[in-house]
């Protein structure tokens, strides 16, 4: 799913310094380069959500950090209302 609401806001992205894809998958997926220019993706084979946020904490540097599901759809603005949380 998430190479499918990932596109959309795209461009929004590029307003963060870091952003972290974890694919939580047993088998890596293929992604565009050109879709995901903007992230850091890193494959995590163990399954769950634990594994995949404890894995996105591992690997991040930032002193906030935002989670959203593969399920789940970010809304347009999303960047700028979190920009006013830092």
């Amino acid at each position: 799913v998430l190479r499918f609401t990932f596109p959309q806001n795209v461009a929004e992205l590029n307003e963060f310094d870091n952003v972290l894809i974890i694919d939580n998958n047993p088998s890596p997926h293929h992604y565009d380069p050109q879709v995901f220019a903007a992230a850091k993706v890193v494959h995590e084979p163990r399954t769950g959500l634990s594994a995949a946020r404890n894995r996105a904490l591992q690997e991040s540097a930032a002193d906030y950090v935002w989670f959203i599901d593969d399920d789940a759809t970010l809304m347009s603005g999303f960047a700028s209302a979190l920009q006013h949380l830092k």
